[in-house]
């Protein structure tokens, strides 16, 4: 089985890699792609800052910090140097182990060596991993830019192999907690001391300190060093053979299949027959000082064989050839690396790590983003490296696509790494497939499918649709969803060492928050007519066979979207939502106005059923849409009834005395589609010379009994006026009236449903009666700004 078969094998909902050396080309193009076929999501890699100084260089990877996530991992002597890929889904885990990088190389083009396990076969192995992510997220061997994200995939690790035992004869060894060599020595006394040891390694000390060092620990003379007939990877500052060493190493060839394999060798495996048994180490440890004793980080398989049944058939051969050090992928302890740093987009926040340190207080800070350079200005960077800036220019170009380059400079120095945006990658992790498609709205680049999509997606469950007053997640919380674990900004600043007096809240906002403030945002943006050109063209009889079909198809997706909209909208603003979704309908009805520009009667229809389902609670952005659609409405229809209507909408949710602040900027592509018959002025004037029902009783209410009624027109044309006027002079009549923030079904007095006509009136009249012979109350809605009796 290949490494790629496992990666693809499931919808894996949590990965991990480890890595020293690193290709981010190889890993979209490559182990990405096969992941994402595969249906799976989250995927984190950990690799040392060497590796990602090498990754900075390559232009093929553009996902970074958006599809998946890079944490550097600096260690604080040596280098970060383990290879390991675990895949968790709901109940299973599975676990590869072994020698190659997340490299070409590494993934098939070196010979290497690669263990497979999986919860059922080696539950133990399992237990050694997580306890070996929690000691480097807690110990001081490594520093990671966010350790709890290791933490809480340990957790989820150990949750796999609950109840599961094994004979503990397969174990994953480490050297977080004590040296691989002395874990060795304890299970080789256990068999009964090492008679031989055979190393299959790539890399060597010179002077074979490594080597010299575990054969003395163990107290054996009989050492060999396999030969690879193939050759093996070159090293920068460890030799294929300790070609400068007295120790005597006996070169040998190994009867094993994967000995037969020409590719260039960068397995790593250490063979020790013992008297009563045999110990194989495979993974990532090399035959040196640093890799074997430390200070390198490293994890490797030991395999424990209570016999000497399969011992490895060595034969004599000669030491290979010495090879001069040269350029390749695997480097040792002593490595001078360029600096490299943390750092994730929250919200607008900058916020980030130089890792192992930063000698200056300052520095200046600066991004590469889509082929251009954004200045961010001078930054105060802490002791331990830390540092935090506030960026809008950033925020707004997150959204496009490709890799984002942070750098920290002060002088020659400088320190950069890849900026992780946390709103894209929430967006993913929460949205699945129509991630994407959103993320093309958000970066203008969308098309008639993408929006298709997404309206089908929100149609599917109206709770996803975003709320701005949502603090971290879509409108309702599904269980589902909430079990994504989410990192709020301010656990990422304690990571990071900021303090959370930086940044507002909404600077620091989480990163779906952001991501969906920003939809909305969106949407009540313009951008013009999908098409317009083409439009244009075929206008004048220009356009070819080739682009009619395109825009004939265009056209069929808008249709599309629009039938579903109108479902959509019916589902959303239901009053089982309580309005809670009035603000992002009105938004989408702006963006598909402003895109596929329907008919100006179906934008009146939209803009009235979302008018009928507000609620109670109207954010402040909401607050102002809703006014300038008003004097909309009544700009394109100035008569009486539509007058009445609007003012009574405005009344009873309380925006009536916003009209003198109603913007004729917001909502601009309702504002070009809708034919107005007079000026918004005179439109705005008539509805505040206006008095609806509502209005006119409070008048009437408020008016001393020895005082006469001034005239009150539309009270005075209601079919209950009679009864309506005996209120001002009859104190019991008034004490009798019921009175309601928002017009009902039933009565409130006795719960018995409204007649028909009398729903109507207190709908578009604000006064009804109840009919319920035994009741006979009048009712009246007075808006929000009145308490109900």
């Amino acid at each position: 089985m290949q490494p790629l078969d496992i990666v693809r094998a499931s919808a894996w909902k949590r990965s991990l890699f480890t890595t020293y050396a690193l290709s981010l080309s190889f890993f979209e193009a490559v182990v990405m792609d096969a992941f994402v076929r595969g249906g799976g999501r989250d995927p984190l890699i950990l690799a040392d800052t060497q590796g990602i100084t090498h990754a900075l260089a390559e232009q093929g990877a553009r996902l970074v910090g958006r599809e998946y996530e890079l944490l550097p991992v600096h260690q604080n002597a040596g280098v970060f140097h383990p290879k390991i890929s675990a895949f968790l889904d709901e109940e299973d885990a599975h676990l590869l182990v072994g020698s190659g990088n997340l490299t070409f190389g590494g993934w098939g083009g070196n010979a290497e060596l690669l263990e497979h396990f999986h919860t059922g076969n080696a539950p133990r192995l399992f237990s050694d991993l997580a306890d070996y992510l929690e000691l480097l997220a807690t110990g001081e061997l490594v520093e990671i830019a966010a350790p709890e994200r290791i933490m809480t995939f340990a957790e989820e690790l150990r949750a796999t192999i609950s109840g599961k035992t094994d004979n503990g004869r397969v174990r994953l060894l480490h050297n977080a907690g004590q040296t691989i060599v002395g874990q060795l020595h304890e299970e080789a006394e256990n068999l009964g001391g090492a008679t031989r040891i055979c190393f299959a390694a790539p890399f060597y000390d010179l002077d074979g300190r490594g080597v010299r060092d575990l054969a003395n620990l163990l107290n054996c003379e009989d050492i060999w060093g396999y030969v690879h007939q193939g050759g093996e990877v070159q090293g920068v500052s460890s030799s294929n053979w300790p070609h400068d060493s007295d120790l005597t190493l006996r070169a040998g060839h190994i009867s094993e299949a994967w000995a037969s394999d020409q590719r260039r060798l960068h397995a790593k495996s250490v063979e020790i027959v013992c008297r009563s048994g045999r110990l194989l180490l495979s993974g990532s440890a090399n035959a040196t000082r640093a890799g074997l004793f430390g200070p390198n980080s490293e994890a490797a398989v030991l395999r424990i064989f209570p016999s000497r049944d399969q011992v490895w058939s060595i034969s004599d051969c000669s030491p290979p050839p010495r090879q001069a050090l040269d350029e390749q992928d695997d480097l040792e302890a002593g490595a001078e690396a360029t600096k490299v740093l943390g750092a994730e987009l929250q919200g607008s926040a900058v916020v980030g790590k130089v890792m192992g340190g930063w000698p200056f207080a300052d520095g200046n800070l600066r991004c590469s983003i889509a082929g251009t350079t954004l200045d961010l200005g001078n930054v105060t960077v802490g002791d331990d490296g830390s540092f935090a800036q506030h960026s809008l220019e950033m925020a707004d170009k997150a959204w496009q696509t490709g890799r984002i380059i942070l750098t920290l400079s002060n002088g020659d120095i400088q320190a950069s790494g890849f900026l992780s945006v946390k709103a894209v990658s929430d967006l993913a992790k929460r949205t699945g497939k129509t991630g994407p498609r959103i993320l093309a709205i958000l970066s203008g680049t969308e098309t008639p499918t993408d929006v298709a999509a997404i309206i089908s997606w929100f149609h599917e469950d109206p709770d996803r649709l975003p709320r701005a007053s949502s603090t971290s997640d879509f409108g309702s919380k599904r269980p589902e969803e909430v079990q994504v674990e989410l990192v709020s900004a301010s656990a990422f600043a304690a990571n990071y060492n900021v303090h959370d007096d930086h940044f507002t809240g909404a600077e620091r906002e989480s990163g779906l928050s952001y991501a969906m403030r920003a939809l909305l945002d969106a949407f009540r943006a313009t951008s013009g007519p999908f098409n317009e050109e083409a439009q244009a063209a075929r206008d004048r009889g220009e356009l070819d066979a080739g682009a009619e079909g395109d825009l004939v198809r265009d056209e069929q997706k808008n249709e599309q979207t629009l039938l579903t909209f109108g479902k959509l909208l019916s589902a959303a603003m239901a009053s089982g939502h309580s309005g809670a979704h009035a603000e992002a309908m009105l938004a989408l009805a702006h963006y598909l106005t402003d895109r596929i520009r329907p008919e100006p009667e179906q934008v009146l229809q939209w803009v009235d059923r979302i008018q009928r389902g507000c609620g109670g609670k109207i954010s402040e952005e909401l607050a102002q849409d809703l006014v300038a659609l008003a004097v909309l409405q009544v700009a394109n229809r100035p008569y009486e009834q539509q007058i009445q209507s609007t003012r009574r909408f405005l009344v009873r949710h309380g925006l009536i005395n916003r009209l003198k602040n109603a913007d004729a900027q917001r909502l601009p592509a309702m504002a070009s589609v809708i034919p107005l018959q007079i000026k918004r002025s005179d439109a705005l004037q008539k509805i505040v010379d206006a008095r609806t029902c509502s209005e006119e009783l409070q008048v009437l209410l408020s008016t001393p009994t020895e005082q006469e009624l001034p005239p009150l027109p539309a009270l005075e044309q209601h079919n209950l006026w009679s009864s309506l006027r005996l209120l001002h002079s009859d104190p019991g009549r008034r004490e009798r009236l019921l009175t309601l923030e928002e017009p009902a079904d039933a009565c409130p007095r006795c719960n018995i449903v409204l007649a028909t006509s009398a729903r109507e009136d207190l709908r578009l009249l604000d006064v009804s009666k109840c009919t319920n012979g035994r009741c006979g109350r009048l009712i009246a809605v007075v808006g929000s700004d009145h308490e109900p009796r």
